[in-house]
């Protein structure tokens, strides 16, 4: 088990500037991540919120500024650096390997071998639904089936930081609440902080002790109260300025 203390500093992103192909998205945007903190990321499409996720794990180059994890900068680190570091990232889509089985998939992501037994088991007890189809190659599961095979593949090492990047999209409701209660269960077992990007707000709203909001590229507020996710005028005050305005599943 990988043991974080409540006030550990676990990230601190200091003014960080990046982009696509010369095209700004972040700007000056600077965020610390304390143990204990799991963190709504929040704010209109097009805002800057995956675009920060993929620059903590150097998959966008940053222009300037720098990323801190426990104290050593990994800013230029190689993405798989990062992550044997202990920062796991959820991306979007094409989180698994579909022609392989679960089976495959995990012992690829994790190199498990013997002495990862405990950690094995107890991943794959809380994603039942993939325990059950070991042998089913990932490319025939249901989307929340590959959700949960993308996030125990992620988990099979140890993890102090999460990065999820809309990890219930798409999901049915049922599904949805399964993914996020495993999610709650794993990390009392084992303990992570964790950065969610996601639209679906009254959701993630129990899974979340801290509220980020995000515009035009840069953080505008930040809370520890997240009743606010569920206020739709607060939410349009704060995003009102976008391109795009909080639909439903962002107020309620």
């Amino acid at each position: 088990m990988v043991d974080i203390a409540q006030n550990e500093r676990i990230l601190d992103v200091r003014s960080l500037v990046s982009g696509y192909r010369s095209q700004p998205v972040l700007h000056e945007v600077s965020l610390r991540v304390s143990g204990d903190e799991h963190v709504a990321l929040i704010g209109a499409n097009g805002c800057g919120k995956s675009t920060l996720l993929r620059t903590i794990m150097n998959l966008v180059k940053a222009d300037s500024g720098e990323v801190v994890y426990l104290d050593s900068e990994i800013t230029r680190l190689k993405p798989e650096a990062i992550a044997c570091n202990g920062i796991g990232y959820l991306k979007q889509t094409e989180n698994v390997f579909s022609q392989l089985t679960v089976r495959d998939n995990l012992l690829l992501a994790a190199n498990w071998s013997v002495s990862d037994s405990k950690r094995r088991d107890t991943v794959l007890d809380q994603f039942s639904t993939i325990r059950d189809q070991i042998e089913t190659r990932a490319g025939l599961l249901s989307g929340g089936q590959r959700q949960a095979l993308a996030l125990a593949m992620i988990l099979a090492r140890p993890v102090k930081l999460l990065l999820l990047d809309e990890p219930i999209s798409g999901l049915s409701p049922k599904a949805s609440v399964e993914l996020l209660a495993s999610l709650e269960r794993l990390r009392e077992q084992f303990p992570f902080s964790s950065i969610v990007v996601e639209h679906q707000l009254k959701r993630i709203q129990p899974f979340v002790n801290r509220v980020v909001v995000m515009r035009e590229g840069r953080i505008i507020d930040d809370t520890t109260d997240t009743t606010r996710m569920l206020d739709a005028g607060w939410l349009d005050r704060r995003y009102r300025n976008e391109q795009s305005r909080p639909g439903n599943d962002h107020s309620v």
